[in-house]
């Protein structure tokens, strides 16, 4: 699977877990948006009913049985939200990320005293999920965010290669952060477990 996410606003050193969050949520609409429209990752939606036959008992056939990805958010709890990563050792998947990241600084004033590992470090956790409701600022849940919020990874070990290209962003700062960037995540997916990994997922 091959895929890009864009996020545009603050990315600040060492960022709280508020700004992380922040991070999160204005991802969380374009994984929505990746397992709605991937064909593989749809069927994972879809809750089905229970079929009708001889061996299944009358009271449970046609009910309607748990999605993939309830199962999912259900290890992913992190109450009030129902976290679902993409990437997930369980189902034996890893990525690797080529960022063009686009900042106000000028050329080469980012690597400066090691502050792009720094802003990284705020972005890698903004894209995984939570391990626990103080990682979110505390954070409610808001409109579009319930029952599912999508992250990208369980977990920043998942990520198998990292690639960062820097360039200036020359977009009219206006009343912006200083620090706002433009960042465009080229997400490349593969299987590193064959035995855990669901293959009609079709990951690649």
């Amino acid at each position: 699977m091959d895929f890009r996410l864009i996020y545009q606003g603050p990315l600040a050193s060492n960022g709280t877990a508020r700004e992380k969050h922040a991070i999160r949520k204005a991802l969380h609409p374009q994984l929505l948006e990746l397992w709605k429209v991937d064909p593989h990752l749809r069927r994972w939606l879809d809750a089905g009913t229970a079929p009708a036959g001889p061996d299944i008992p009358a009271a449970i056939a046609g009910q309607k049985l748990m999605s993939r990805v309830e199962h999912i958010a259900r290890q992913y709890n992190r109450a009030p939200f129902n976290f679902v990563p993409l990437i997930q050792e369980e189902l034996g998947t890893a990525c690797s990320w080529d960022i063009l990241f686009l900042r106000r600084e000028a050329p080469g004033g980012i690597v400066q005293g090691g502050d792009i590992d720094n802003r990284l470090k705020t972005l890698f956790d903004g894209l995984k999920t939570p391990r626990n409701l103080d990682e979110t600022g505390k954070a409610n849940p808001t409109d579009g965010e319930l029952p599912f919020f999508f992250t990208l990874v369980a977990d920043d070990s998942l990520i198998h290669g990292l690639r960062v290209e820097t360039a200036r962003l020359l977009e009219p700062q206006g009343m912006q952060s200083p620090t706002d960037v433009k960042l465009i995540i080229h997400v490349k997916t593969k299987i590193v477990n064959y035995e855990n990994s669901y293959l009609d997922m079709n990951f690649q």
